[in-house]
């Protein structure tokens, strides 16, 4: 096979890839989503490296699941509730 062959070959792939529905279309996000994502990612990741460091598993399993939830849910509203409990839930969880 030559050079020219696999290069076709990868961009001929890259171009399937990219019309895929798998790939996230930015100009839906609105401002208060990227900022909720921050947020709440930004929340979760101080409380899963802090129940990592004590050795808590309630802090570090709902620090997981604050900085996953946004990739989840589109919805900005439905995010933000989720995240408001779960930020809620890690000072009721707390050992």
């Amino acid at each position: 096979m030559g050079q020219g062959r696999v290069s076709g070959l990868v961009h001929g792939f890259g171009a399937h890839l990219a019309a895929l529905d798998a790939v996230p279309n930015l100009s839906e996000l609105s401002g208060p989503n990227l900022i909720g994502n921050l947020l709440f990612g930004s929340i979760g990741f101080v409380a899963f490296i802090y129940g990592k460091r004590q050795s808590l598993w309630k802090p570090m399993f709902c620090g997981l699941g604050l900085m996953v939830m946004p990739y989840f849910i589109a919805d900005t509203l439905s995010m933000y509730g989720l995240g408001a409990f779960g930020t809620g839930a890690l000072f009721f969880l707390r050992d």
